[in-house]
């Protein structure tokens, strides 16, 4: 406007001054009349130019008061609050939205200072201070978006998102229009949000379900700025709420609150706990002291505090506890922040019911896994996907390395016989479960006998399946049958060898007699030696029938301490006299070996029988070894077999690189009467072998392979006696 008037000077001083120039340097002289008619049409010329640029100026008012009333109106039905701050921070103008929001009439809040009354205390003079600096050119221009809450007429905080800009005439700041939305319920979904994310992320690392509730609370009460939480649950019944032993505590001095709290517990309806377990709504208390259904009041007074948010906690399918959570004084957003967060109550409900259900699953796979049983799940193309303990002991192969790999490759010699498990799991395909005996091998190679069950597990859904196996070792109860078997074996010919023995008693007496009469006889030293060898060969002879007799009878002979490094000197002698030439013969034997409590002769019966098959199984030559150590047998070996015991042995090992014994006749070569030597084997020898030993409290494991040859080790326990031995 101010541009506009002077337009209108400016043309009413050019035409005076034409005219004047006119007037004075015409070279005629004009008349008054002239000049008084000049100066009437003049000022008529005035005027209409005078009034035109009135019209001209009137029209533009009128123009840009209507264009401001379409702005205003336009501003007013923004969704956005609009304010304009002049240069001392007060409202020069503020939308119907703004309004709105703030709760007051606009002419409560224009001229007023925007800083001081609208906004909280926390954040007025850190943001004043940034308006003035701005104003004066020590900031840059805020034209960013900033968040900061305002504050309403009933106390209560909105955060608001800001554009902001500047207003400028002739380079100098007239004022500042700010454009701000509402993101309170953004602001406090996305907190939630994150919260929920935070309390998931963390709830099912968690090992129990009270360390899970203990994370919730720890973020509910950091959420609310809380500065105690504690949490109600049912008691076992189910038929009140009692204190959980998770709580928050902000300061150290809040622990005794909660000490003092632990001996309260409330019914249905009873105290804030109690109605907000039959309500299921949360509860908002500004004044605990004031309350009636508060109990701990002289506890809130003595900690200042004064005001309290309970949440429900239920699932669907029950109702798990309540949440309270403690603060001085009550935020201006915390029934906002309540409302938008009850949903997060009612997720952490189902999150806690899900580990509950994980906990019952994760201990039933606990039980599982303890189980000496192998328990294995695969699916349809072998892959396992679990892998027990029990699994790990029975074949040797870690957890780690079982997961996800196909059981054939990490067990390729499981099966003795491949195509068995092909057949079982076509059977098991079919009928859907199969139980059995089948041979497997660790991944030692070592053999087992395994009792096993299968069963497929369908995904109707996907239309897959998964096979489900236990697989219980059975190899020592064999062992033990088997044992038992020999046992009775030995028992149903007792009556038989004894006669046989008997017998053989009678029929060698009068042959030893009759060669002692002979010896006294005879005078040629040649036939004297023969005499002599028949006279040993009788003696062993008798020796042997004793020895079948005291076995059959179980009689006991007095053992005494016995080195067997002598006995294996013995021996090693007697084989390298009469041994042939071609088996060469090995001792390794340490010098160190512990006694051992026995029977000498029993003995070396033992080592020559087992001499003697070496060498039969070398018809061709080979190597036979004798060797003797010192072992210490542990708990662990003892579990595999019970007929050790924990202690010191010497093990006695007879190897020899003969023809081996077929694995089809390996379990029967102890059984009395068993020989694969045909007429010339009496089938006594190995069974006499294992019964001394069995005797001396030993036990004999035999490996053999056909080809390469046979290898027994004797173990015999140690004592500790190095006196007085044989």
């Amino acid at each position: 406007m101010r541009d506009d008037f002077k337009d209108i000077i400016k043309i009413i001083f050019t035409y005076l001054l034409i005219s004047i120039v006119w007037i004075y340097l015409s070279n005629r002289v004009i008349s008054t009349l002239n000049r008084l008619t000049f100066m009437f049409f003049s000022s008529l010329l005035f005027f209409f130019l005078l009034y035109r640029e009135y019209k001209k100026r009137e029209d533009l008012i009128k123009k840009l008061e209507t264009e401001k009333e379409n702005f205003s109106n336009l501003l007013n039905i923004a969704s956005d609050i609009v304010v304009i701050l002049d240069k001392s921070g007060k409202v020069q103008y503020i939308n119907d939205r703004g309004c709105d929001l703030l709760g007051y009439k606009r002419e409560e809040i224009i001229n007023k200072d925007w800083f001081e009354n609208f906004l909280p205390e926390r954040i007025k003079h850190e943001t004043k201070d940034i308006f003035y600096k701005i104003l004066n050119g020590e900031e840059s221009l805020f034209i960013k978006e900033v968040k900061n809450p305002i504050l309403t007429k009933n106390k209560e905080e909105i955060i608001i998102l800001w554009s902001n800009a500047i207003v400028k005439e002739n380079n100098e700041i007239k004022a500042i229009i700010s454009f701000g939305k509402d993101i309170t319920e953004e602001e406090i979904s996305k907190e939630e949000k994150e919260v929920f994310i935070a309390i998931t992320e963390k709830i099912f690392r968690m090992e129990d379900f009270n360390s899970a509730l203990q994370v919730a609370l720890n973020k509910i009460c950091e959420f609310f700025s809380a500065v105690y939480g504690e949490i109600w649950v049912l008691d076992s019944k189910g038929r009140k709420l009692i204190l959980s032993d998770v709580f928050y505590a902000k300061d150290d001095k809040y622990k005794l609150f909660y000490e003092d709290s632990r001996k309260l517990s409330f019914f249905p309806g009873e105290g804030i706990p109690g109605k907000c377990w039959t309500g299921l709504k949360y509860l908002i208390i500004d004044n605990l002291q004031e309350n009636k259904d508060f109990v701990r009041k002289n506890l809130v007074k003595e900690f200042n505090l004064n005001s309290l948010i309970a949440f429900p906690i239920c699932g669907k399918n029950e109702f798990i506890g309540v949440i309270m959570i403690f603060k001085e004084s009550l935020d201006s957003l915390d029934k906002k922040k309540t409302e938008i967060s009850l949903s997060l109550t009612s997720q952490l409900a189902g999150l806690f019911e899900a580990k509950k259900n994980v906990e019952k699953v994760e201990e039933l796979l606990r039980l599982i896994d303890i189980s000496d049983d192998a328990i294995i799940i695969l699916d349809e193309d072998d892959t396992v996907l679990f892998w027990n303990q029990g699994a790990e002991k029975m074949y040797g192969i870690s957890k780690i390395n079982a997961l996800g790999k196909n059981v054939n490759e990490i067990l390729p010699s499981t099966y003795e016989d491949r195509s068995v498990y092909e057949n079982v799991k076509k059977d098991l395909i079919t009928k859907g479960k199969w139980s059995g005996e089948i041979e497997q091998r660790k991944s030692t190679g070592e053999k087992l006998i395994i009792e096993s069950f299968m069963e497929l597990i369908m995904d109707e859904n996907k239309g897959t399946y998964k096979i489900y196996i236990r697989n219980t070792d059975i190899t020592m109860k064999k062992r033990l049958q088997e044992q038992l078997f020999r046992a009775q074996k030995l028992e149903s010919i007792g009556n038989l060898a004894s006669g046989i023995a008997h017998d053989l008693s009678n029929i060698l007496s009068p042959i030893l007699m009759g060669i002692q009469i002979i010896k006294n006889q005879i005078k040629d030293e040649s036939l004297k030696e023969t005499v002599n060898m028949i006279e040993e060969s009788a003696k062993r002879g008798s020796d042997l029938v004793k020895q079948i007799v005291s076995f059959i009878r179980g009689e006991i002979k007095e053992k005494i301490p016995v080195k067997i490094n002598n006995i294996i000197r013995e021996i090693e002698k007697l084989m390298k006299e009469t041994f042939p030439k071609n088996i060469e013969i090995k001792v390794e034997a340490s010098e160190d070996l512990h006694p051992m409590l026995g029977d000498p002769t029993a003995i070396n019966q033992v080592l020559l029988n087992l001499c003697v098959n070496a060498r039969d199984a070398m018809p061709n030559g080979g190597t036979l070894t004798i060797k003797a150590e010192n072992i210490f047998i542990d708990e662990e070996y003892v579990k595999w077999n019970p007929l050790s015991k924990v202690g010191d042995y010497v093990v006695i090992t007879v190897s020899d690189t003969g023809t081996g014994i077929p694995k089809d006749i390996l379990d029967k070569i102890f059984d009395p009467y068993f020989t694969t030597k045909g007429e010339k084997g009496t089938g006594l020898g190995l069974s006499i072998v294992y019964s001394i030993v069995r005797d001396h409290g030993g036990f004999i494991n035999v490996y053999s392979e056909e080809g390469k040859g046979t290898v027994f080790k004797i173990y015999i326990p140690a004592i500790n006696e190095k006196n007085n031995v044989s």
